[in-house]
Formats: structure tokens, sequence, C-alpha cells
């Protein structure tokens, strides 16, 4: 599974039934990739890459397999705050991709519950500092990207202050090495 250590999460050690086959052709039918996460497990990664048309209507469409969903890519669809609480109802989602959507601040409320939600991308989104309650509540979370969305450095500041072990994804706000070597040169 891209970027999560399977081996080191508890849910990984869980048993749970597997998605019906139908339902995973519906999905594919829509555009979706619909792959395991885990070598004999039943585990789903869901990704959007080739259906960025997809809006809150078709993704509902992903409650057939909510219960089996660990990494959800939906970068660039047309999900907005109306699907986030049907997002919430994946009680083993892992890693959430919602970069260049329109989500914003009252979709991030509905993420406040997720027990094992460790990845949140966020980049090129509407989110801003007023989601600072809700992202700081999201126990699990460990590393959120908010790169090109309405944050404000003193809300990136705030947001590590209260989650002090939380990586925040700002953007690279340096001078890159060559830059640093050809101005010195």
């Amino acid at each position: 599974m891209t970027g999560v250590q399977t081996c080191a999460l508890p849910i990984f050690k869980m048993s749970i039934s597997e998605a019906d086959e139908d339902d995973i052709k519906g999905l594919r039918k829509l555009g979706l990739l619909v792959n395991p996460a885990a070598k004999d497990q039943a585990f789903l990664e869901v990704n959007a890459v080739n259906a960025h048309g997809l809006a809150d209507k078709e993704l509902s469409e992903l409650s057939s397999v909510q219960e089996q969903i660990v990494q959800l890519k939906l970068g660039q669809t047309k999900v907005t705050d109306g699907f986030m609480p049907q997002i919430a109802d994946m009680p083993i989602l892992i890693q959430l991709d919602l970069d260049h959507t329109n989500i914003s601040d009252k979709g991030m409320v509905s993420l406040e519950n997720l027990k094992y939600l460790e990845s949140l991308n966020l980049y090129g989104t509407q989110v801003s500092d007023a989601a600072i309650m809700s992202l700081a509540k999201i126990k699990s979370l460990k590393r959120v990207f908010l790169w090109q969305s309405k944050f404000t450095e003193a809300g990136v500041a705030k947001l590590k202050k209260m989650r002090p072990g939380l990586t925040v994804d700002f953007g690279f706000k340096g001078k890159w090495q060559w830059m640093v070597s050809s101005i010195q040169s």
C-alpha cells in the first residue's frame, strides 16, 4: 500500500469481511481503481486518479465497500463537504487524499472521530485556520498536507502547538540548494 506501513498498523491484524465482487466491479465502471491493500486480506485502496469528474452522487457508491477501505484518494474529483459524513463512516480509513477538491472547513468536522486516520492530504483546498480544532481532534492523525490551502503560517503554528507530534506539510519556504549555491558563487 502506497505510503502506509501495513505491518505496523493494528487494523491489519483485524479480520474483516470481503467486499462483494459486484460492488467492486460497479466502482470500477465509474473509473475508480479498486485494489487490495494487503496480501491475502480484504482491505482495499480506492483511487479516483482516472475519475476526476466524479461528484458526491457517484461517490456514494463507495458505501458498498466502506468497511474495507483503508486508503481513499479522491484528489481532483468534484467531492464536496456534503460527502464528508460518508467518509466519516469508513471505520478503518488510514489515508485520505482530498487534494484539489472543493472541501472546506465545514467538511473537516465530519472527520473528527475517524479512529485510524493517519494521513490527510488537503493540498490546494479551501480548508483554512478555522479547521484547526477539527484537525487537532483527529487523535490518530500523524501527517497533514496543507500546502496551497487557505491555512496561514500562524494557523499552522497553532495546530503544531496543539498537536506537537503532528507533521504538517505547508510547502517549501526556503531556498533550494542549487539556488543557494548559485547565489554564493
